[in-house]
């Protein structure tokens, strides 16, 4: 039962969530009152959006756990598979997609060169202009990751009803709005 929680454990992690649940409620409330923070928000809608941020968290982190990083680490994959999905980006591309310093994302694509997974290239269109361009070895290292991990999300999507699949898709919708906003 490896990797599995006890329903003791579940128990316990419910009921450290609920307590924290009932703190973040009880602190907003007085900040509220104090005129310090933001209307009091409907219980249920608080909930609903601790839920939300919980699940998203645990999605997450299983796709994490499914990526094919060896010695890369998680940004030096996040950036091969941007790539490798949208094809070459200035180093502003990818700082601004994963909202990071510049600095951040130049070092991370200095390692990546170093590894000969990316290189750089003037842009077709401005050559004023470097654009960030995964190699062969960046590439399937992309497409290794990817398949890994569509694979298993398409095994429990495939798993669920017509119904869920319907809920998760709207769902999908919403949250991408959410996440755009």
């Amino acid at each position: 039962m490896v990797g599995r929680e006890s329903s003791r454990d579940a128990t316990h992690r419910s009921e450290v969530e609920r307590a924290a649940l009932e703190r973040e409620h009880a602190a907003a409330a007085r900040a509220a009152e104090a005129g310090g923070g933001a209307p009091p928000i409907d219980p249920e809608v608080r909930e609903l959006g601790h839920e939300l941020r919980r699940s998203v968290a645990v999605i997450y982190r299983r796709f994490r756990s499914l990526r094919a990083q060896g010695d890369l680490g998680e940004s030096a994959t996040e950036v091969l598979a941007a790539l490798t999905a949208t094809g070459p980006q200035s180093l502003s591309e990818l700082a601004d997609r994963d909202r990071v310093a510049l600095s951040t994302i130049s070092q991370t694509v200095n390692r990546l060169e170093q590894l000969g997974l990316v290189r750089r290239e003037p842009d077709a269109r401005d050559r004023r202009r470097v654009s960030i361009v995964p190699t062969e070895a960046g590439a399937e290292i992309a497409a290794v990751d990817r398949v890994r991990r569509h694979a298993w999300f398409d095994r429990i999507l495939a798993d669920l009803s017509d119904d869920d699949r319907a809920v998760l898709e709207r769902a999908a919708r919403i949250l991408r709005d959410i996440g755009d906003a």
